[in-house]
């Protein structure tokens, strides 16, 4: 489509017309106006997306390019998905002369789209019902991104970005975690990790990272994946149990089944 700056009128190719849905011989047999411009569109779209169309004439108010997305009811009743991408054109004196575009239905895209976000809205539901934090880091380990998480779980991303997150490692965990790496990316596997991580009070607190590796198509490593949680009170628990037997359990236990010492060792 195209618009003629100084007189207003549009002049489109016939599928912009079955793309609003419109019979270009029959929708306006009175002929008022121009044949096409931007208030037929705002006729046929949806309810909910004329703000975006509005934002259409202040954008070209100022001459600059624009891409929209928007949606349109058909006469049949039929809802589709369209893109509007427009550009202004001017003289060789640098005034505005025409606006230029297209109109694309991107129906099957939207649809792709909403599918995947309600994907995404499952695993987020499901991570901030678990307290996790996903994260992406490159082929080296450097984080890149917190990708899902929230101020409870990520006080302060930016403290764990690039090799900052080493910092944040207790002492005596960084050689243990080096080594976890090295081996994941040697036999390019995913892999499981508890450590101690510097918290915003100051204090180390457990977490466990299940990290998995994304692919190349050469079977290289583009980035890893991690799926960070808090286990800080299991571990505390662990560490406390008093389940755990006591030499003099043991040793009445090898009593009572008449057990060497070697027996027991075996």
């Amino acid at each position: 489509w195209l618009v003629d700056l100084a007189t207003g009128v549009m002049s489109c190719s016939t599928n912009t017309y079955r793309l609003l849905g419109l019979n270009m011989d029959s929708w306006n047999p009175d002929n008022v106006g121009p044949p096409l411009s931007f208030a037929t569109f705002e006729t046929v779209a949806h309810p909910d997306d004329l703000p975006a169309l509005a934002e259409v004439h202040h954008v070209l108010a100022e001459g600059l390019p624009f891409d929209r997305e928007f949606r349109v009811i058909h006469r049949n009743g039929q809802v589709r998905s369209l893109s509007i991408h427009g550009e202004v054109l001017v003289d060789s004196a640098g005034k505005r002369s025409r606006v230029i575009g297209m109109l694309v239905d991107i129906t099957r895209h939207a649809e792709n789209l909403y599918a995947s976000q309600i994907d995404s809205d499952r695993i987020r539901a499901l991570i901030d019902g678990i307290g996790g934090t996903v994260w992406t880091a490159r082929s080296d380990g450097s984080i890149t991104d917190f990708i899902m998480g929230n101020s409870n779980t990520v006080p302060d991303p930016a403290k764990y970005l690039g090799a900052n997150w080493q910092k944040m490692l207790h002492p005596d965990d960084v050689e243990k975690r080096k080594r976890v790496l090295e081996k994941a990316v040697a036999n390019k596997a995913a892999y499981t990790n508890d450590y101690r991580v510097r918290d915003a009070d100051g204090n180390y607190k457990w977490r466990r990272s299940y990290v998995a590796p994304m692919m190349n198509n050469d079977g290289t490593i583009r980035e890893w994946v991690g799926l960070s949680l808090y286990i800080h009170q299991q571990a505390n628990t662990a560490a406390s149990d008093t389940s755990i037997l006591t030499g003099a359990q043991i040793r009445a236990a090898r009593g009572i089944l008449n057990w060497s010492v070697r027996d027991l060792a075996d």
